[in-house]
């Protein structure tokens, strides 16, 4: 799994771009066909993808197999159902692995989550990854058109 972690970036969509870029100039074959399911998963036809934004960072998860990711400032003021900042980005990152939704009767009646990795992205900020394909890099990259 990589995780690509970039600053300065409008949108994740033209983040996309540099990802694509980074692939195929380390000899991997770029993203196909990226779009989003009715619930705004991000799919493609070649990889699994997740994605994360918050401020101006943005994180693009890209796996062999389903992964979620969410990262969020680590002093947000988080409290849903008794949830700290790193069980909600826990929570999320699984629900985008799932890929159908935030669901209320999960949030308040308790909710078991898999194999949750926290990883140290950015300092201030907690990150959460559901599933993914054991190993893991961390890809920085920055916009170069800002």
């Amino acid at each position: 799994m990589t995780i690509f972690a970039g600053e300065g970036y409008p949108s994740s969509e033209v983040m996309l771009r540099d990802v694509n870029a980074y692939l195929i100039r380390h000899g991997a074959r770029p993203l196909e066909r990226v779009r989003k399911t009715p619930c705004g998963k991000p799919v493609c036809d070649n990889a699994y993808l997740s994605i994360t934004h918050t401020g101006t960072k943005i994180l693009i998860a890209v796996a062999s197999c389903g992964v979620g990711i969410d990262t969020e400032r680590s002093d947000r003021p988080v409290r849903i159902a008794g949830m700290g900042i790193a069980e909600w980005t826990a929570y999320e990152a699984y629900v985008k692995l799932r890929g159908d939704g935030i669901k209320l009767s999960e949030i308040r009646g308790g909710v078991k989550i898999p194999e949750v990795r926290y990883m140290r992205i950015y300092d201030g900020y907690t990150t959460a990854v559901c599933g993914g394909d054991g190993n893991c890099e961390v890809v920085y990259l920055q916009n170069v058109d800002s």
